[in-house]
Formats: C-alpha cells, sequence, structure tokens
C-alpha cells in the first residue's frame, strides 16, 4: 500500500511539474511562491493532508472494501452540501433536494427500512475477513 501511495504521489509530481513546465507557468509559479512566502506553510498544510488522506482511503479500501470507501465520500459530500447550505444561506431548490434524496435514499433503505439480517449481508464475491486473518498475496499489491 506504501509503494502505491508512493508512486502514485511521484507520478503526481512530475506531471504537474512538466505540465507547468511545457506550459509556461513554471516561472509564474516559482515567482508567486517566492514573493508570497507565507503560502509555502499553506503549501505544506496540503501535502500532509493530502498524504493522510491517501493513507486513510489505503486502509479503508484494505480493511472493507471500496463500495465502503464508495458510500462514506458520498455521505461527506453530502452533509458538505448541507452544510454549506446552512452556513451561507443558499437555499435549496425542489430539484436539489430531490437530487440529494437520490443520493441518500439507496443507504437508507438498506439500513433502516430492511430487517437487520438483509442489510448486514455480505455481498456475493466479497471474502469474509477477519482482521485477525493474514493477507493474501493478491491484497499485497
Amino acid at each position: 500500500v506504501v509503494s502505491q501511495i508512493l508512486y502514485t504521489s511521484f507520478f503526481t509530481t512530475i506531471f504537474a511539474f512538466l505540465w507547468l513546465l511545457f506550459t509556461g507557468q513554471l516561472r509564474a509559479s516559482l515567482e508567486f511562491v517566492t514573493v508570497h512566502a507565507a503560502v509555502r506553510g499553506d503549501i505544506l498544510i496540503l501535502s500532509a493532508s493530502s498524504t493522510v488522506a491517501q493513507f486513510a482511503i489505503a486502509y479503508t479500501i484494505y480493511s472493507y472494501s471500496a463500495v465502503i470507501l464508495a458510500s462514506i465520500m458520498t455521505f461527506r459530500q453530502f452533509l458538505s452540501v448541507l452544510i454549506s447550505c446552512y452556513a451561507f444561506g443558499a437555499p435549496l431548490n425542489v430539484l436539489q433536494w430531490l437530487a440529494l434524496l437520490l443520493i441518500v435514499a439507496p443507504a437508507m433503505f438498506k439500513h433502516v427500512a430492511l430487517p437487520t439480517d438483509v442489510a448486514d449481508d455480505k455481498s456475493p464475491g466479497r471474502a469474509d475477513r477477519s482482521r485477525t486473518d493474514r493477507p493474501t498475496e493478491y491484497d499485497r499489491l
């Protein structure tokens, strides 16, 4: 997992550098960071946050599944929209509320409307793996 995160971050860094270089924006970016020294701390905090988030994503996928990660991310976006609308006083119209309902309804239906034994059922094809089981060779990829 660590190697995957390292290679992904390395590729992203190289890609961003080449993009800035070939689009002619590298000099302006470096000048901005030189002139506005306070932004260096912000860049460091953003980079550290991104790294922690990548480890959290990898851990969630490894320990649970990609579907659980997708559910968590969807719910996070849902809450973000609601909090943003409340904080900035921007009410949602009927179509927007309908869209939010369509996003949240499947998860609510699974956990509220279905009986517990059906809602907790594992999806077919996903091996039941407890935390004490050792990872297989496939898990290490």
